[in-house]
């Protein structure tokens, strides 16, 4: 609904001399590049998408959550490689907390996936179940609380999968080990610190399961209530009712 994106809609062929135009007035701002990126992912112009994401690093009002918006939008772009390079060094800048290693883990839990060879493949899973170990077993920022039990379930399916391959990992203490498989799974996870975003499940029965009552009749649980930022939290269910399942995310502050 921004009006400069309806004005790029109407210029038609002549998107490139739009966006110059516009770019004039709105190109300081990352938030342009984003929308502009996202209007050519739609339009099928992936290329065009993943430099216009990128512009947005060059914005004088750039700052870490920039970096961390772009790499998720390269990833979701097919970008891997140049996302990865990103959130490395989000992670460099950024030791105080352990959300980044999650994130820079599950980036390489995607890149495996399109790994042209099976050595990439279990390269890439190997460093990730190594990122979500430590993310798991090294907080100290109170303020993270939760992680632990929501990087130990994505180790554990890490493992799995490098296990399937022939491979093997000694990253998680073997107490830590064990089959983590769930009906239903809904993580949320946020770029924005001092932010207290709250998840919400209805259950098929009614139950309402978030931060005042993390745990419902049928087994539902919220993994913690992450007040200052990042997330993430997790809802799990191991053996779920049949039904909708609505899923909801709440601006508590």
């Amino acid at each position: 609904s921004r009006p400069y994106l309806a004005r790029l809609d109407k210029a038609g062929a002549d998107w490139e001399r739009a966006i110059d135009k516009e770019m004039k007035e709105q190109g300081m701002l990352p938030l342009f590049w984003f929308d502009v990126a996202e209007w050519h992912w739609r339009a099928g112009r992936k290329e065009e998408a993943r430099r216009a994401a990128e512009a947005a690093l060059d914005a004088p009002t750039r700052d870490n959550q920039t970096l961390a918006i772009v790499a998720a939008r390269l990833l979701r772009y097919g970008a891997h490689d140049r996302a990865i390079w990103l959130l490395e060094r989000l992670m460099e800048r950024e030791t105080d907390r352990p959300q980044p290693m999650r994130t820079l883990a599950l980036a390489l839990l995607e890149r495996a996936k399109y790994a042209k060879t099976p050595a990439a493949a279990k390269a890439d899973l190997g460093r990730a179940i190594d990122l979500l170990a430590k993310a798991a077993t090294t907080v100290t920022d109170v303020d993270a609380s939760g992680i632990e039990t929501v990087a130990l379930m994505e180790a554990n399916a890490a493992l799995a999968r490098l296990k399937a391959m022939g491979g093997s990992s000694n990253a998680l203490d073997p107490r830590f080990v064990a089959l983590l498989d769930a009906d239903v799974r809904v993580v949320m996870e946020w770029n924005t610190p001092s932010t207290d975003l709250d998840l919400w499940v209805t259950e098929p029965k009614g139950a309402k399961v978030g931060y005042s009552s993390p745990l419902s009749s049928w087994g539902g649980k919220l993994s913690g209530d992450v007040t200052n930022g990042y997330g993430p939290e997790e809802y799990v269910i191991r053996k779920a009712n049949s039904g909708k399942y609505e899923v909801r995310a709440k601006t508590f502050a």
